[in-house]
């Protein structure tokens, strides 16, 4: 069934793999990590939606383990300001499950630090509520400009990144590029944008990879 995933060619495919995936595997049976991960990576946003689906399921019936779902987290949550809804609904239902089966003390030591950069409430103490999320969350990427992006070739993707990583560490945000002034124009770069990209950092190069091979 794992070769499902490798077909590049065809996304039903991959996406009817995350679906089949929960029914096939047990706690300890073998790691799944890298599979939802890859998921994950997918260009295809309808894949993406069924890996963190899978995702919620193998949360449910105790398949993960927690240093297994943070790992995890670090990949989904940027999806929080993809600007599909669909991919953003689902990943606050994975938030929502997480909050009602982790202890008070996880969720606001581990969890809510890691889902506080995309709120603009960063008061909220509790995900336990869909539309309150929902409502909280920062704008979203604009599709326009997500297209850009994704549209980049591989060597683009990794002078973007270059970019994305100077400006994490407090570095000059420059680039004279055509693909970079496509994207954020000539004028100076909206730094809310830029910082939503920027968590997208470490999935944007797997990404390009993906769509590539």
């Amino acid at each position: 069934m794992i070769t499902f995933l490798n077909v590049k060619s065809d996304w039903r495919l991959r996406a009817t793999f995350f679906e089949s995936l929960p029914i096939c595997v047990q706690k300890n049976s073998f790691d799944v990590k890298p599979l939802l991960q890859q998921g994950l990576h997918d260009f295809e946003e309808i894949v993406v939606i069924y890996a963190i689906h899978c995702t919620i399921t193998l949360v449910e019936t105790g398949v993960l383990e927690r240093n297994e779902i943070l790992e995890l987290l670090e990949d989904a949550l940027p999806f929080l300001s993809h600007p599909n809804e669909w991919i953003r609904l689902i990943v606050v239902e994975l938030l929502i499950l997480l909050d009602s089966k982790w202890a008070l003390a996880d969720i606001q030591c581990r969890l809510l630090p890691m889902v506080r950069p995309y709120l603009n409430d960063t008061a909220l103490l509790r995900l336990n509520n869909k539309l309150v999320i929902l409502s909280c969350l920062k704008t979203p990427i604009p599709r326009d400009t997500w297209k850009k992006v994704t549209e980049l070739s591989t060597e683009q993707t990794e002078a973007l990144q270059f970019v994305l990583d100077r400006g994490l560490r407090g570095g000059a945000v420059m680039c004279n590029d055509s693909w970079f002034i496509k994207i954020f124009g000539r004028d100076a770069v909206d730094v809310e944008l830029f910082e939503k990209l920027s968590r997208f950092n470490r999935l944007l190069l797997k990404m390009a990879e993906f769509r590539r091979t």
